[in-house]
């Protein structure tokens, strides 16, 4: 009676363990159609601000100052005078692009924009600007953007590293059980979707320095009503670009985690058999 018991305990286990397989499956699947979809939309976003990007930057502004210049201006009138305006080197241009460093106290311009006084130039330095300000205003917002900043670079990264310790505890010290391999990918995966959402509050704070910087550029005369426009286009092309990358972003990070999970309960099932 009791090893028949025991051997009906062990085939609902094996039974729950495939149903787990293939429930694991269905979903990998149907993340990967989601990411199929949204990277095409993201294809088709990152193409037309790109066309968009090009068209602005070949748009002279009335005002015909240089978006190196309108930053260093701007600045110099908010008491930023520390503030550098650089042209972003080849490594920063890959890595930072267009942006605002807190640590280093400068703005980064693209070599494409650093000295024409296009739409394009001129929004973006201006954007940078706005952060700068909002930086040295102590904006809640971007109090916390400062402070969170080096875990919405790093905290992705995490994500593999602590999935092959987990691996290796297992192996070494736990006879390849899958318990704290399991625990340890969670807890990457934790760090990913932490990183996740630090990125959507980055956003909120970028959202406020275009919206700071239409008004300032506005009042300044750098940018007429029509160019004013073109750069609420540009920045809402950026916004839905970042949103779709960082999503996409997400899923690939669970497509992963469940792979591995997959990978658990299989061997989990043939120790069991």
């Amino acid at each position: 009676m009791f090893y028949s018991d025991t051997a009906t305990v062990g085939a609902d286990a094996s039974v729950s363990l495939d149903n787990l397989s293939t429930a694991l499956i269905v979903l990998i699947i149907v993340v990967g159609v989601l990411i199929a979809i949204l990277s095409i939309v993201a294809l088709v976003v990152s193409i037309i601000l790109a066309i968009k990007y090009l068209k602005f930057n070949r748009w002279h502004t009335q005002a015909g100052v240089a978006g190196k210049d309108v930053a260093r201006e701007l600045l110099d009138k908010n008491g930023l005078e520390k503030i550098k305006v650089q042209r972003a080197s080849l490594f920063a241009t890959f890595t930072f692009g267009n942006s605002y460093s807190h640590y280093f106290k400068k703005i980064r311009l693209r070599g494409l924009i650093y000295s024409k006084d296009s739409v394009t130039s001129v929004g973006i330095a201006g954007q940078k600007v706005a952060l700068a300000l909002l930086d040295k205003e102590k904006d809640p917002d971007m109090v916390k953007r400062v402070k969170l900043t080096p875990i919405v670079y790093f905290g992705p990264f995490l994500f593999v590293p602590l999935v092959l310790i987990g691996i290796l505890l297992d192996i070494l010290f736990f006879n390849a059980n899958g318990i704290v391999s399991t625990i340890f990918t969670i807890l990457g995966f934790s760090m990913y979707v932490f990183a996740f959402v630090l990125s959507l509050m980055e956003l909120k704070t970028e959202k406020k320095a275009q919206d700071r910087a239409l008004d300032i550029l506005s009042q300044e005369h750098y940018i007429t009503y029509e160019e004013r426009e073109a750069c609420v286009e540009l920045f809402h092309l950026y916004n839905i670009n970042y949103v779709l990358s960082m999503i996409i972003a997400l899923l690939e990070a669970i497509k992963q985690l469940l792979k591995i999970l997959l990978q658990i309960a299989s061997k989990s099932n043939s120790s069991r058999n």
